[in-house]
Parts: C-alpha cells; sequence; structure tokens
C-alpha cells in the first residue's frame, strides 16, 4: 500500500468517525421521540427527549471510521471512493437511528433504491457487472420477500418494513 493510499486511509477514517459522532446526535434528535409512557400511564420520558451520549455513540463512531477508512485499502479509483463514500454515510446514519429507535427512516432508504438502480444500470458499480445485473435485481427482490415470509409467524414487528428495505 503506498504512503498516499495510507493518508487517504487515515483521513477517511477520521471522517467517517466524525460522521458516526454527528449521526448519532442526529439520530439522538430524529426522528423526534414520541413520550415513552409505561403501562400504568406514567411518562417515562417526555417527548423531545435528546439521548445522552453513550454505548451507541462510540459504537457508531467506530464503524463510521472503520468502514471509509477501509474504502481507501479496497478502492484506489475516485469513483468508487465517493461511490461507496456516499452509501456508507447513509449506512451509518441509518445504523445510528435504528440503535436508537429501532427505526430506518423512509427519508433515506427509499431515496437509495432508485440511485441503486441507476448506479447498476449505468454499468457505475464495481463490484456487480453488467451482465449480473438482472441475477442483482432478482436478489434484492427476493431476500427480503424471503425474509419478510420468514417472519410472519413472529407476529407483527418481527422484521420492519426499513429492514426490507
Amino acid at each position: 500500500m503506498s504512503g498516499s493510499a495510507s493518508a487517504l486511509a487515515v483521513a477517511l477514517a477520521v471522517a467517517g468517525a466524525a460522521w458516526g459522532l454527528l449521526a448519532d446526535r442526529i439520530a439522538a434528535r430524529w426522528p423526534e421521540h414520541e413520550a415513552e409512557v409505561d403501562e400504568a400511564g406514567e411518562v417515562g420520558r417526555p417527548a423531545g427527549w435528546v439521548r445522552p451520549v453513550d454505548w451507541r455513540t462510540a459504537v457508531v463512531a467506530v464503524l463510521g471510521g472503520l468502514s471509509l477508512g477501509a474504502l481507501a485499502l479496497r478502492f484506489a479509483e475516485p469513483q468508487p471512493l465517493v461511490l461507496f463514500g456516499a452509501f456508507f454515510a447513509a449506512l451509518t446514519l441509518l445504523l445510528a437511528t435504528d440503535l436508537d429507535q429501532r427505526l430506518l427512516p423512509d427519508v433515506v432508504t427509499l431515496p437509495a433504491i432508485p440511485i441503486a438502480l441507476a448506479v447498476g444500470l449505468l454499468d457505475l458499480n464495481p463490484l456487480v457487472p453488467p451482465e449480473a445485473l438482472p441475477a442483482a435485481i432478482l436478489a434484492a427482490l427476493a431476500i427480503p420477500a424471503f425474509l419478510f415470509v420468514v417472519a410472519i409467524p413472529f407476529g407483527a414487528g418481527a422484521i420492519g418494513m426499513g429492514d426490507l428495505k
């Protein structure tokens, strides 16, 4: 590995960790938390409550740093670095929100679907060659459908729609 790749890996790792910290703080506030009411009707936490820094903050910062830092070790070209950097940034925000609220907001997940399709159709994905795109699309539809069917016996909420998207 060259010195420039090492420097880029360190810079991306630091940026990823910083984004992880910020993503955790975003997730602690957005979407706004609802009031928590126990079985007796007592309000445990008021609406709008903001979770303090805790173990989730560290997990998201570390994984954000590792994921972005690893990109420079895997890819040398700018196009996949930008593509996967944006993808990993969105996944870091989704991780933070899921850990905080068990929620994957549509405002992040839904735009990713047509973007991923466009990246595949424009042959910009370095991991999926054009001839494998139909199989990848089929897998992207079949795997969540299978997971949904398998979760049915466990009742409502066994798997979230955000997880399937």
